[in-house]
């Protein structure tokens, strides 16, 4: 006997079997019991959630032989030929390879026509984004008002591409993600009815990597099978997805914790020699940091893969740590197709995470790295200093505070409002400056803290900055960038003055110089 797929074994055949989408399921069980069924419905959702399985039911129920119902019999023979897809008027087309108009077109021709054997004639069109701008525009009347006995379904997944006109004819259910417990649920449900032996820790694996798709989930749930002869192992199925050892995720935590490359490298070593997948890997310890966020935040949070391992480091970790490694592997996830190779960039990516460290917990992670003996004095992290000084006078005042602001990564109207400020002070935590009334148009809250964060960020401290508006002498960058653009053009005008070439030529030509035009060079 042909091996007919798990995903298809298993596709659900009435309402009640379908998992993940109880209010779908509750709003066209109550329009069948009271008979009050719309002419087109339309199903969006992921890949693999049960679209088109939610038309094929709903088209049951319409054309089951004992009459319009939330519960079709199954026994008569318009039920059997749905569930084997030899039912005359259900007509399932996909709109990805049925694109032109004309095919369109043909559909249309046949609707005013009765239906052959059943209560109503359903068309079931999957992907139905896919159909160009003509072919909506030739559905467009038909799918408003449709003859009575004929149904619309369409399935897509992206119904961001379908026409606001189309929208509005259609009643829409969004099928949502099935979460990993539900998955995992109906995984151990289908395993004992196949009586195939399996280990409960596997399952977790399986239902995580489907990625909410329980059609996914039944294809890997097949490899799984097949790789394991039989039988479903947790550590056969981390193998055949590609995933890391949990208990070695935590080892690579505590490695990047202690700043310990070597340690960390190895493992990443240790994992591309056994084939792991480092996308997964990196999903993984984003899985990882986040369970991590959650204990420091709640203790007593209960976590859907549990690790006791995990509550040491919470204890261990600072918050500000996790969160910038946390943010640090989601901006590498968006990178990692750009590496040169998956390791490569997995690699950069912890290495990354043990080059920025927040101020709290730098002192504390050097003391741990020289107990440890694997981070030398040299290496120890630090931010470069700002120049401070005491109040000064107005020209070396301006001169330090052209000098900062070249350090800080300004732009538009902030760097526009940095130009235009003179320093009066700068201290460990403190920056006063000045801006001159004419320009007083600049400053608003908003521009000043984002002077501060720069600064802070530049000298890895808190600094709180100042802007007081004062008719001051004190000489802006903006000033000075002018003296010495005025300088250089001088300089430029003597040069062409002194230039004998141009001189003869000015003689013989009985030329005129215009000053104006004179620009430096760059």
């Amino acid at each position: 006997m042909t091996y007919l797929a798990l995903a298809r074994k298993w596709r659900p055949k009435q309402f009640n079997e379908i998992v993940g989408q109880p209010h779908v399921v509750k709003a066209l069980t109550h329009a069948l019991s009271q008979n009050k069924v719309h002419h087109a419905y339309l199903f969006t959702g992921t890949h693999g959630i049960g679209k088109t399985t939610l038309a094929r039911i709903f088209a049951k129920c319409l054309n089951c032989e004992t009459g319009i119902t939330a519960t079709p019999c199954e026994k008569c023979a318009h039920c059997q030929e749905i569930d084997s897809g030899r039912f005359p008027d259900l007509y399932e087309i996909d709109a990805a390879s049925r694109t032109k108009v004309e095919d369109t077109r043909e559909l249309l021709d046949n609707i005013p026509y009765a239906p052959l054997k059943g209560r109503f004639k359903v068309y079931l069109i999957d992907e139905v984004h896919m159909l160009s701008g003509h072919s909506f525009n030739a559905l467009l009347k038909t799918l408003e008002e449709p003859p009575s006995h004929v149904k619309f379904l369409l399935a897509t997944t992206d119904p961001q591409k379908l026409p606001a006109t189309v929208l509005s004819r259609c009643l829409q259910f969004h099928l949502a993600k099935m979460m990993p417990e539900q998955i995992e649920t109906q995984l151990a449900f289908i395993l004992e009815s196949e009586k195939i032996a399996f280990e409960k820790d596997a399952l977790p694996f399986i239902s995580y990597s489907a990625n909410g798709s329980m059609r996914d989930a039944l294809s890997l749930l097949d490899q799984c099978i097949a790789y394991g002869n039989g039988k479903i192992t947790a550590s056969e199925t981390q193998k055949m997805l590609g995933l890391s050892d949990q208990i070695e995720m935590v080892a690579l935590l505590k490695a990047i914790h202690a700043n310990n490359a070597e340690g960390a490298l190895t493992l990443t070593k240790n994992w591309a020699e056994k084939g792991v997948n480092f996308t997964r890997c990196l999903s993984e310890l984003l899985t990882q940091l986040y369970q991590i966020a959650v204990l420091q935040s709640i203790p007593q949070a209960t976590l859907q893969i549990s690790n006791p391992e995990l509550k040491n480091c919470a204890r261990e970790m600072s918050r500000e740590a996790v969160q910038l490694h946390y943010q640090i592997a989601l901006i590498g996830q968006r990178d990692l197709p750009l590496a040169p190779t998956a390791q490569i960039g997995f690699e950069m990516i912890v290495l990354r995470m043990m080059a920025f460290i927040p101020e709290k917990t730098a002192e504390h992670v050097s003391e741990v790295s020289a107990e440890a003996g694997t981070r030398s004095a040299h290496n120890k992290p630090t931010a470069t200093p700002l120049k401070t000084s005491a109040p000064t006078t107005p020209q070396n005042s301006s001169t330090d505070w052209n000098t900062v602001l070249q350090q800080l990564k300004l732009t538009g109207p902030t760097l526009a409002l940095a130009n235009h400020c003179g320093m009066r002070e700068l201290t460990n935590d403190a920056l006063h400056l000045t801006l001159q009334p004419k320009y007083s148009a600049l400053l608003n809250a908003r521009q000043q803290q984002r002077i501060q964060d720069a600064i802070t960020l530049h000298m890895n401290r808190p600094v709180k900055v100042t802007i007081s508006i004062a008719d001051n002498k004190t000489e802006t960058p903006a000033d000075l960038a002018v003296r010495t653009q005025e300088a250089h053009k001088q300089s430029a005008k003597k040069a062409i003055s002194a230039d004998q070439t141009l001189q003869r030529i000015v003689k013989t030509f009985d030329a005129t110089v215009i000053e104006d035009s004179i620009e430096p060079f760059n």
